[in-house]
């Protein structure tokens, strides 16, 4: 996500554009799955985030208040 749209990296694009298994009527099914996978490993990576930062700050905070 870039300001809040949905964009592929340049490996997803470059795999799009040649792969011609592809046919024109299921361009937006094989669309669609690539985005949902991608905002599923977005969420993925996020909550992992939110756990460092929130086991990180417990930590400072504990030597600090030590």
């Amino acid at each position: 996500m870039k300001r809040g749209v949905a964009v592929m990296t340049v490996m997803d694009l470059f795999n799009f554009v040649i792969d011609q298994n592809i046919a024109d009527d299921d361009v937006d099914d094989y669309l669609e799955k690539r985005f949902s996978k991608r905002c599923w490993r977005m969420e993925i990576h996020s909550q992992m985030m939110m756990t460092y930062l929130q086991q990180s700050w417990c930590r400072r905070w504990i030597m600090r208040s030590s």
